[in-house]
């Protein structure tokens, strides 16, 4: 029996900055992984299993912890799709500076993999985290 959306959903949120590797498994070869604010903080979309596991592995290194805790899945009537809303907390490696984040992800998932991902998160809070101008 595969597993459902929600259950992947809340692996991807508990795994994502925790465990990459596991992280990694929920993800299908071709997944699409996209950040349409990203693009003022250099976060770019990113095709593959390891386009998106080196992304995130790069953003994790800026931190010297980032935790991710799940608020809630909004299930859709398509089974396979669902909206995620979680937020992150940390702390920047380079400055002391504390982050925290509010984040909202689309994530589409197909044969027990997520196919697509589109996070939406605030640009800002990154940019005063990290001191960018």
């Amino acid at each position: 029996m595969s597993r459902s959306t929600e259950e992947i959903i809340k692996d991807h949120v508990r795994y994502m900055t925790s465990d990459v590797e596991n992280w990694l498994g929920l993800l299908a070869e071709d997944v699409v992984f996209e950040f349409p604010f990203g693009q003022s903080v250099g976060a770019a979309t990113v095709n593959g299993r390891q386009a998106a596991g080196d992304a995130v592995r790069g953003f994790l290194g800026l931190f010297e912890h980032l935790d991710l805790s799940l608020i809630t899945v909004y299930r859709l009537r398509d089974d396979s799709e669902a909206f995620a809303e979680f937020e992150g907390s940390g702390r920047v490696r380079s400055n002391g500076n504390e982050y925290r984040q509010k984040y909202l992800a689309y994530i589409r998932c197909d044969g027990g993999k997520i196919v697509h991902i589109k996070e939406y998160f605030d640009p800002h809070a990154v940019k005063s985290a990290l001191a960018l101008s």
